[in-house]
């Protein structure tokens, strides 16, 4: 595939639920054909004889089963710092 078309752009903008002004239009289908001439390249590299990894560092997956602990709930309700009517009280995230 070649660079994007401006119409092109306009579509993954609608898409996107994005608007753009029209000099956006141009720089975005520059940087859009960039993209997709580097995802080009990528995919014209030959790999058919690398051999794939799963981790390069050494590191082996460790896997534990999980234990269930039975914790006794008014011990826990006396250590949290905020709590109202058998609830632990966090402050709000917006």
């Amino acid at each position: 595939m070649s660079d994007f078309t401006a119409e092109e752009v306009l579509q993954l903008a609608q898409l996107s639920r994005i608007r753009l002004e029209p000099e956006e239009v141009e720089s975005l289908r520059a940087d859009l054909s960039g993209i997709r001439s580097h995802v080009e390249l990528i995919q014209a590299v030959d790999t058919s004889e690398t051999t794939g990894t799963i981790l390069s560092n050494g590191v082996e997956c460790v896997e534990r089963p999980d234990q269930v602990q039975n914790f006794d709930e008014q011990q826990i309700m006396q250590r949290v710092p905020n709590s109202q009517d058998n609830y632990i009280k966090v402050p709000k995230v917006l």
